[in-house]
């Protein structure tokens, strides 16, 4: 090839190599602070409760051994096998497209097959370009975005040609404009959409189900504050129901879907309550503000500490003792609550035991800032240089 061939070739490659930019930004300034999010956030008394509610089998027992146990299973060492079949993806197109172009006439009919290979990949080129430059400004990049950009670039070839023939427009290797723009335009949507395209298009004459999933994302929504595209988030992370996402690994879910870690916390302690109570009895929840464990531990525990003083009471012979006005409050909300629901308070403690004292309620009450950890009886046990009486405990064995 000539010089100039060889410059538009090189100028080209490097313009076909900018998706890597977002993701090489993500990778130096991103992921540091998606670690320290998370790890910061971890105090050697949650990292036990985390341990013994998500990985038993781990052996870290305080912050520093949980930041190495992060590096070995999300570190970014595991973005290099992505990144590396991406580039290549792109470089290989990359060539074979210029070659066409340097070596054949545009405007010539008897390349109509090329044309809608071209124009497909640059549909999908522009698609996956602005997710990732979106994703990295979210600081929202996980692997499975590039897995999935390699995927969308590889399949924008038969689905290019596939949707021209659909739409009639294709006769032989004769190719008119629309066509062209047709599978330019329909390589630019999102391949999510694509492939539910994909599905239904098919569906009617197979008499298949195209919308199998459909079924996860309506039990999802049901969470306050899980919209559709949260909820297809987390299906892609394999988590389809209430109770899956109630006893998902919060931090594992954070990374995987790219997801903020305190909403991912949030989103799963609304999903345990969620799964005791039907919709009808979700409005009455709502409405007295027990919409996630991290509220319901908030009023047991309330009930609880009366509870004890009143045991304490009867077993040194003394009368009851009057109740603080926040646990005479939670006597009055317990019986409304129970009231509301119909439901007797014996039955409403104990579902309200059940969430609060959950190992994944407590992950939840321990992870929260500014939490005060009233079950702690002296000084020395929130020691947070200590680690937590769980793991202790484990030691001592």
């Amino acid at each position: 090839m000539s010089n100039f061939q060889n410059t538009t070739l090189i100028a080209t490659g490097i313009i076909a190599s900018l998706p890597l930019i977002p993701v090489g930004h993500y990778l130096s300034f991103g992921w540091p602070a998606r670690k320290r999010q998370i790890v910061s956030r971890l105090s050697n008394q949650s990292i036990g409760y985390y341990r013994m509610a998500f990985c038993p089998e781990s052996d870290f027992t305080d912050n520093d051994g949980f930041a190495k146990e992060y590096d070995k299973r999300y570190g970014r060492h595991l973005f290099a096998a992505p990144i590396l079949l991406l580039t290549i993806t792109l470089l290989v197109f990359t060539y074979f497209c210029v070659l066409w172009v340097l070596t054949h006439d545009w405007a010539s009919a008897q390349e109509g097959t090329a044309k809608i290979a071209i124009l497909s990949l640059a549909g999908a080129y522009m698609w996956i370009t602005y997710d990732l430059i979106f994703r990295a400004r979210q600081n929202d990049i996980v692997t499975s975005d590039i897995n999935r950009a390699t995927l969308r670039l590889l399949i924008s070839l038969p689905f290019g040609f596939a949707i021209s023939a659909f739409a009639g427009v294709m006769t032989g290797t004769t190719v008119t404009l629309s066509t062209g723009a047709l599978a330019f335009f329909v390589g630019a949507f999102p391949t999510d959409t694509v492939l539910k395209f994909m599905r239904r298009t098919a569906a009617v004459p197979l008499k298949l189900d195209a919308d199998t999933g459909e079924d996860g994302v309506q039990q999802l929504k049901k969470v306050d504050g899980v919209t559709v595209p949260v909820a297809e988030r987390f299906i892609d992370e394999g988590v389809k129901t209430l109770v899956q996402l109630a006893y998902a690994d919060p931090i594992a879910l954070s990374i995987r879907s790219g997801m903020d870690f305190s909403f991912i916390l949030i989103c799963c302690s609304r999903a345990m309550v969620r799964s005791y109570f039907d919709d009808d009895q979700m409005k009455i929840v709502q409405k007295y503000g027990l919409r996630s464990g991290f509220e319901v531990k908030t009023l047991n525990d309330t009930l609880l500490a009366y509870d004890e003083l009143q045991e304490q009471a009867t077993a040194k012979g003394e009368p009851q003792p009057s109740p603080s006005l926040a646990q005479a409050a939670a006597q009055r909300q317990l019986r409304a609550f129970a009231n509301a629901l119909a439901l007797d308070e014996d039955s409403i403690r104990f579902i309200l035991d059940q969430i609060a004292e959950d190992p994944y309620t407590q992950f939840v009450w321990w992870m929260w800032p500014d939490v005060p950890k009233a079950d702690l009886a002296d000084e020395a046990a929130t020691d947070d240089t200590q680690p937590s009486p769980v793991v202790a405990a484990e030691l001592v064995h």
